[in-house]
């Protein structure tokens, strides 16, 4: 995996912890508590050694059955809205192991859709998230392997994942698998030397025939990548460096034939106090996409900011300067003003493809203890593939904006987000991609009524306007469900749920409203 659309991706690890080439070792100033920030992602940390006990292995197989109606099974494809049952099977296996030397997290729950009244629509979605750290050579030598799969919305300004039921002619399939080998070493308090390679595999595909106007984002990536480091230790004090070669090559097809990203810099941070590390960095970039209009940008690259420790659960990194050939800033935040009250915040401006873009949150995500993908530096929860967003095959340049708050109580969670992103082409426009802008706000809400029974609750509401100039066409949804989870026993869960989902457009173009009812068995073993 090769490709950042971020233009500084924040590194903070423990102190005296190592990360995969992605994210060159920090070994954080242990006086100050400061870090550094680099312009690539970090790895997987070390696994840590096993329970006295020995091994620990979890395996949590299940099956859920559920039944669902939609009083509009094909929206956007039939000019009628037509009512369906649609019987949805879901197998899952958990699996998470833990041993002296490798650790391994894995989620894996392919969707079986047979649409009763509905033919052509049946379809098998395969949804994977899966990671593991092997120490192949104890504190020299790591493999990192990471399987990914999931299926997303193709047209832009589609509701949450579960809220409606996406149509084949709507959906994109992804996969990712990669390998990520590479090796440190130590020279005392002088610094540590770390050398890597990555091969990776992503596809994306449209399930079935894409409507017309729209296109189909299609795209075949492979991607190797070599890269070598160094990094200061203790001995420099209060400054701590870093050095940093990328070389990354990319075969595929479209923009990314004959694609590659060279990058070579040098970053800089001095700890003025135990919270404030001012931050700089300086190098140089070689960007290359194919295409019929190819895009080039050979340029230098610096930055400037600082990274605060407001408390223990708090980091703050703010940067400005020049990095994919535009000058921006760009800020990570991730800020806990209570025990129970946790704030992230972000913002970011690069050159990216809809699969690179895929691919370079997977390379900074892990899994949380309940296997949902989280942020590996600041434990921000992620959204590895947005139905809002939509996806593409064309170079964008990409703006990106969030926020997010959640808050925990005993019996209550909830969670806050307003998410904006502004993706405009970049020399060809490809299977009729144009520039879109798209803000969205949701509010989630769970509640714990009883040690068997649990309430959601969930709203979204967002604009995405598509084209520019006489050409655009805005576009307004909205997006509420209500849910139930009853606790039959120790292996029985029934659920129900209902959502509605309505999008109308400012222009002459056909809205569509969406009822959607869902009752669910899920039995674990």
């Amino acid at each position: 995996m090769i490709s950042r659309f971020r233009i500084w991706a924040p590194l903070a690890v423990a102190a005296a912890g190592l990360c995969g080439p992605y994210g060159t070792m920090a070994q954080l100033l242990p006086e100050t508590g400061g870090g550094m920030d680099v312009t690539v992602r970090p790895g997987l940390a070390p696994a840590a050694p096993p329970p006295a006990g020995g091994p620990l292995w979890q395996i949590s197989p299940a099956i859920s059955v559920q039944q669902q109606w939609t009083d509009n099974a094909l929206p956007g494809v039939s000019v009628r809205p037509q009512a369906s049952f649609i019987t949805v099977i879901t197998p899952t296996l958990g699996v998470s192991a833990e041993t002296a030397r490798a650790k391994v997290d894995l989620s894996y729950a392919p969707n079986l859709y047979h649409y009763e009244s509905i033919k052509g629509q049946d379809r098998v979605g395969q949804n994977l998230n899966a990671n593991s750290h092997v120490t192949l050579v104890p504190e020299e030598a790591f493999l990192d392997l990471r399987g990914f799969a999931a299926v997303q919305a193709l047209n832009a300004g589609t509701g949450p994942t579960g809220s409606n039921a996406l149509t084949r002619q709507n959906q994109v399939q992804s996969y990712n698998f990669s390998a990520t080998p590479y090796v440190t070493h130590r020279f005392g308090s002088f610094g540590t030397a770390q050398i890597g390679a990555s091969v990776s595999q992503t596809t994306q595909t449209t399930l079935g025939a894409a409507l017309p106007g729209v296109g189909s984002p299609s795209q075949k990536l492979g991607a190797f990548q070599e890269s070598a480091s160094f990094t200061s230790g203790e001995a420099f004090g209060r400054v701590l460096s870093n050095v940093q070669l990328l070389a990354a090559q990319e075969s595929g097809n479209g923009v990314l034939r004959g694609a590659r990203r060279d990058t070579a810099s040098y970053q800089a941070g001095y700890a003025i106090t135990h919270s404030i590390t001012a931050l700089a960095s300086a190098g140089y970039e070689n960007i290359v996409y194919g295409g019929s209009n190819p895009l080039r940008i050979n340029d230098a690259t610096w930055s400037a900011g600082a990274k605060l420790l407001p408390n223990p659960d708090s980091a703050i990194t703010v940067l400005y300067g020049h990095q994919d050939g535009v000058t921006s800033a760009s800020l990570d935040a991730s800020y806990a003003p209570t025990v129970r009250t946790k704030l992230f915040a972000r913002y970011s401006e690069g050159v990216t493809t809809g699969i690179e873009q895929l691919q370079n949150s997977l390379a900074g995500a892990q899994l949380d203890p309940l296997g949902n993908p989280v942020d590996a530096t600041t434990g921000a929860p992620l959204q590895l593939t947005n139905n809002f967003f939509g996806a593409n095959n064309a170079v964008i340049r990409l703006r990106s904006y969030s926020l997010t708050a959640a808050w925990q109580l005993t019996r209550d969670s909830w969670q806050a987000t307003v998410n904006r992103q502004q993706q405009t082409p970049i020399g060809v426009q490809t299977n009729g991609f144009s520039n879109t802008i798209g803000t969205y706000g949701s509010l989630a809400w769970q509640h714990e009524l009883s040690e068997t029974m649990r309430s959601s609750l969930f709203g979204q509401y967002g604009i995405s306007e598509l084209g520019s100039g006489p050409a655009r066409l805005n576009m307004n949804v909205v997006t509420a469900s209500a849910a139930l989870t009853y606790t039959l026993s120790e292996t029985l869960t029934g659920s129900v749920q209902y959502s509605y989902t309505s999008q109308a457009y400012t222009a002459a173009v056909a809205g569509s409203a969406i009822n959607l009812v869902s009752l669910g068995l899920r039995k674990s073993f």
